[in-house]
């Protein structure tokens, strides 16, 4: 979890389910593994190809399973040299 830092993480803030640390909100709206593969098994079954922004090397690892035929790369992660370089190292475009 690079995004924000850790001493973020157990701060309170207002959001749309009421007022929750940083950290319960990030779990509340992260899809899990079982959401991606509901996912990825819509797009195939329906031949759309689908692919992630992602925000940090452990993601590019994580969304390699299911084969995206490329990465996005968010425009606040442009000067992540290292991301950029684990999404080139999968060959993808």
């Amino acid at each position: 979890m690079k995004c924000v830092p850790k001493d973020q993480w157990h701060i309170e803030r207002d959001t749309p389910w009421g007022r929750m640390t940083y950290i319960d909100y990030r779990h509340k709206i992260e899809f899990s593994h079982r959401d991606y593969a509901e996912i990825d098994a819509y797009c195939r079954e329906r031949k759309i190809l689908w692919f992630a922004s992602c925000w940090d090397e452990e993601s590019v690892d994580f969304m390699e399973q299911f084969e995206p035929p490329c990465y996005k790369a968010a425009s606040a992660s442009l000067t992540d040299h290292e991301l950029l370089r684990a999404m080139k190292r999968t060959g993808r475009r």
